[in-house]
């Protein structure tokens, strides 16, 4: 799977990638929600992020777009946020997809 996150690719460096998104964020959530989360992990700083909230028919389904400052945050966000529970839901940390990647 593209998308997967792997630790040993990230830490070994055969894997670049920044950009992130966050997976099952609680409909809840506001942005200072987001941050907060990130800076507890990332006291450091990040680029940017965007919670978006997506209508569906069963529901708003809420992601978290991250771009970091460096791969090394990477496993640091990664091991904090994937699979911990926030609302009911498992957080799913995955990189996102660039624009035209398929």
């Amino acid at each position: 799977d593209h998308f997967r996150v792997h630790l040993d690719k990230v830490e070994g460096g055969g894997d670049g990638r920044r950009s992130l998104v966050v997976k099952n964020v609680p409909e809840h959530w506001t942005r200072q929600d987001v941050q907060s989360a990130l800076e507890t992990l990332l006291p450091e700083g990040i680029d940017f992020f965007i919670l978006a909230r997506l209508p569906l028919r069963r529901g708003t389904s809420c992601y978290a777009f991250v771009v970091l400052r460096s791969v090394d945050q990477v496993a640091t966000l990664h091991r904090g946020l994937h699979g911990a529970e926030a609302g009911g839901r498992r957080l799913v940390i995955r990189y996102s997809k660039a624009q035209g990647e398929k």
